[in-house]
């Protein structure tokens, strides 16, 4: 059975997540990567820049791009089958996180890593995203493998696909390496230096150099402007950033209990003088978690970057506790525990977010209020909207418009005045205000309610249709 038990998360993921796949696409994936991957798909697949405009790929490597638009090439119009793919990806972080660590470390350790893996609720929400963390995800775990097992060809492989994949990880081919020159240099490493070992090591860093060469001969510009805009450098933004990766992975949706179990088991086999086994993966997980949160804080954020090193620490915990001197029953017991609690949190603590399973309700609200516009015939009507209403009525290949016809003039919610309708929910930031002004200048015609999702549809009763609008009826 304990051979098998990589079966049971796979299970519990597949339970959660099939009856979702066929949601329409949502946030990043409606405005930024599933346009992207079409347009790759129009044009030809390829890794090289330059294939699709900067505005679609946004400055991003184009490994995840490349393999989503082969695979939109199979069936074009499915949201269905788009979203298999992701749930692939997922699978296989369970299946090669247990067959890897049961070599590394033992049975034992590879069952309560995917286990604790499979009911962590950034993973079971980014399993089926059209986004590429859950992609990096799978190659960072094939590469720290690859990189301990001195596999150094298959780490080369994988680590540049990863830096293909996203820009961001380039931090950990960088730890690794520094990992790599620090085992070298001390006293008690057991490894000697080869130069094509190092070679193999600094693949990945050469990879993106070449990309970022390419990028700029096309393009012009290295890196895309307004994501380096989100760069802030001052220390009160550093300090809030780190504090929110820190309440994210160590903390949040149940893994306060994992984070305190990691250190009291640290402290108990220190105390008893046990000798800690696996010392590598331990300091090289250890060291990827603290740099990566150090460069979060600096580069732009959001919480589901956080998913490879929330399953590192997964591992490390798997690693040490596996390690404490107990009965196999009662750590068994322990996990269990552990498992309940971050899975109860998984399907009851949701938010509008792209981060845990909240966003069925909030993707269930929007299709409501689109529905409503469909039915009362707003496709000509001035619509002002929030940020994601805004695209899931403007695009049609979204999956939330069931008709043949488009809704012609849809506006940015910063328009509400040129507007006779205003429309704006949950996911958005300038709610509190805009709901004050809707109040005192607009009627209310529609409330939408799915447990913390919510939307509103306000009318402004004293619209008058400018000649300028006659003029243009759409508007972009």
């Amino acid at each position: 059975m304990k051979n098998f038990f990589f079966l049971v998360p796979i299970a519990i993921l597949l339970v959660i997540q099939i009856p979702h796949l066929s949601l329409p696409y949502f946030w990043d994936e409606a405005w930024s990567y599933i346009p992207a991957i079409r347009k790759m798909a129009e044009t030809g697949p390829s890794m090289l820049p330059g294939v699709i405009p900067i505005d679609y790929c946004k400055g991003h490597p184009q490994f995840f791009f490349f393999l989503s638009s082969i695979w939109m090439d199979l069936s074009p119009d499915s949201i269905l089958f788009m979203r298999i793919l992701p749930l692939l990806i997922s699978i296989g972080v369970l299946l090669v996180t247990f067959f890897e660590l049961r070599k590394f470390a033992g049975i034992e350790t590879a069952n309560i890593a995917i286990l604790l893996i499979g009911v962590q609720s950034t993973f079971l929400a980014q399993s089926i995203f059209i986004l590429p963390e859950m992609l990096l995800t799978l190659l960072l775990i094939v590469s720290l493998f690859a990189f301990l097992n001195r596999r150094y060809l298959i780490f080369a492989i994988s680590s540049s696909l990863m830096v293909l994949t996203k820009e961001t990880a380039i931090v950990f081919t960088l730890t690794f390496g520094l990992y790599y020159l620090i085992s070298i240099l001390s006293k008690r490493g057991k490894d000697t230096f080869y130069l094509g070992h190092f070679i193999l090591l600094i693949v990945p860093e050469v990879i993106y150099g070449m990309f970022l060469l390419l990028h700029y001969l096309k393009f012009g510009v290295f890196f895309y402007a307004d994501h380096l805009s989100l760069i802030n450098l001052s220390s009160t933004s550093i300090l809030e950033k780190i504090g929110r990766v820190m309440v994210m992975v160590f903390s949040q949706y149940g893994r306060m209990l994992l984070s305190l179990l990691i250190l009291i088991t640290l402290g108990l086999l220190i105390i008893l003088k046990k000798k800690i086994q696996n010392r590598n993966i331990l300091i090289l997980c250890g060291l990827s978690i603290v740099i990566f949160m150090i460069f979060t804080s600096i580069n732009s954020y959001s919480p589901r970057y956080t998913l490879g090193i929330i399953i590192m620490l997964v591992i490390v915990f798997s690693v040490i506790f596996s390690q404490l001197p107990v009965h196999p029953y009662l750590r068994t017991g322990v996990v269990a525990i552990i498992a309940s609690i971050c899975l109860y949190y998984s399907l009851t603590h949701k938010r509008s977010i792209d981060t845990d399973l909240g966003y069925v309700e909030v993707i269930r609200v929007h299709q409501e209020m689109v529905r409503y516009c469909e039915d009362n015939n707003l496709y000509d009507e001035p619509i002002s909207a929030s940020f994601n209403m805004y695209y899931n009525l403007h695009n049609n290949e979204l999956g939330y418009i069931t008709s043949n016809r488009e809704f012609t003039h849809i506006m940015d919610w910063g328009k509400y005045n040129d507007a006779k309708y205003l429309i704006f929910e949950s996911t958005f930031n300038d709610s509190d205000s805009i709901i004050q002004l809707a109040k005192i200048k607009y009627r209310l015609v529609r409330t939408f309610t799915n447990k913390h999702a919510w939307g509103y549809i306000y009318e402004n009763t004293n619209y008058q249709e400018s000649t300028a609008i006659k003029n243009n009826r759409k508007v972009f």
